[in-house]
């Protein structure tokens, strides 16, 4: 799939669809875990502030979530990551050649979501 303007929409779609669902963020810094039971991906600072310390409820579906529950979710962590520079990258105006680069795990990701 070669990159063109409906791709950079696509991948904006997916990078809107990893952020934290209770904060709307991923910052460089946090990790996403996965809430085994209900199947949530929530940013780590979210887990901590509405799961662990709220009773083990997920905020999305108030499942309860034991601590054993919570697992660090590294696909949704790095895919995030990713996102995020690949946006700023477009954000930043960069040219599709300068995105280019990136054409074969942008192609993996966008296969495996959609």
């Amino acid at each position: 799939m070669p990159i063109n303007s409906s791709t950079v929409e696509a991948f904006k779609a997916l990078s809107r669809s990893v952020l934290c669902p209770v904060c709307g963020k991923f910052e460089d810094n946090m990790k996403i875990e996965s809430l085994m039971s209900c199947g949530h991906h929530l940013c780590n600072k979210c887990v901590k502030k509405f799961v662990i310390n709220a009773n083990n409820k997920c905020p999305k579906c108030y499942s309860i979530n034991n601590n054993s529950d919570i697992k660090d979710d590294h696909f949704m962590t790095n895919l995030s990551k990713f996102s995020t520079k690949l946006n700023q990258m477009i954000d930043k105006n960069k040219t599709f050649k300068q995105i280019q680069r990136f054409q074969n795990i942008i192609n993996f990701f966008l296969s495996i979501i959609f």
